[in-house]
């Protein structure tokens, strides 16, 4: 072996973390096949401490194997294990930079979410309020809301609402709505299916509510339902959603 293959050689096993002391002696393994820590230190010019360490590392590793006879004489465990040891190495790492990948980037997601500078979208009218509620729909999450049920229909439709439902039960998603209370048949067939729609319903007898707020994982909003041209605003970021949050929790507990 050349001088310039042999510190080739060195250089690559020192990329895959091995020491130089555990470079010299599993290079002097694969020469010799068989040699105690002594002759390794002896030949290979390593302080037999050094030489005994990088040994046992070796071992720990599967590269070397041990016989115990007096002197424990160190074998190279052979090419195929070495080549196993590599692919698990490798196969190790790319997990570990997976993971780190994930973890930073739920790191930058939390950082975005905990800002107290949240976006505020505007939307006006009666589509501008149906993409609140397909936003709604595309987070996949549960709904906790305050409104006027009579208002919010004048505002979409009974067929949007239903498709809206729909596609909510669908995906799941709970519905925890606090109304005014009402005697009517539209009032009347929502508590008798609020079970199948996956909706639980309280009421304050004299709500009054222009409008609804909604909270819905990461985001909240605000809906005016008053007059022909509604408008919203949703806020997207984490204490916001938490505060309007806290309040409903607070208001559904003593209902």
């Amino acid at each position: 072996m050349n001088a310039a293959f042999s510190l080739q050689v060195e250089q690559s096993l020192r990329n895959l973390g091995f020491t130089r002391h555990e470079v010299k002696a599993l290079v002097y393994l694969v020469r010799v096949k068989q040699a105690t820590a002594k002759q390794l230190s002896r030949e290979g010019t390593i302080p037999f401490t050094m030489a005994q360490s990088a040994l046992a590392n070796l071992e720990r590793r599967g590269l070397v194997t041990v016989e115990q006879n007096g002197q424990d004489h160190y074998t190279f465990a052979g090419q195929e294990a070495f080549d196993r040891w590599l692919n698990e190495e490798q196969s190790k790492h790319q997990d570990i930079y997976a993971q780190a990948g994930k973890d930073m980037s739920q790191l930058f997601d939390s950082a975005k979410g905990d800002s107290w500078q949240p976006e505020v979208l505007f939307y006006e009218g009666r589509d501008g309020i149906r993409e609140i509620y397909d936003d709604m729909l595309a987070t996949g999450e549960d709904i906790y809301t305050c409104t006027d049920l009579e208002k919010l229909i004048g505002a979409l439709s009974e067929e949007y609402i239903e498709n809206f439902i729909q596609t909510r039960k669908e995906k799941n998603m709970k519905l925890y709505t606090i109304r005014s209370k009402r005697t009517n048949d539209l009032f009347s067939k929502q508590e008798s299916m609020a079970a199948n729609e996956l909706r639980e319903i309280k009421v304050i007898s004299d709500l009054k509510l222009d409008g609804e707020i909604k909270v819905y994982g990461k985001k909240s909003a605000l809906v005016t339902l008053d007059g022909d041209k509604p408008v919203g605003f949703v806020f997207s970021g984490g204490p916001i959603a938490k505060l309007m949050k806290q309040f409903f929790d607070q208001l559904w507990k003593n209902l």
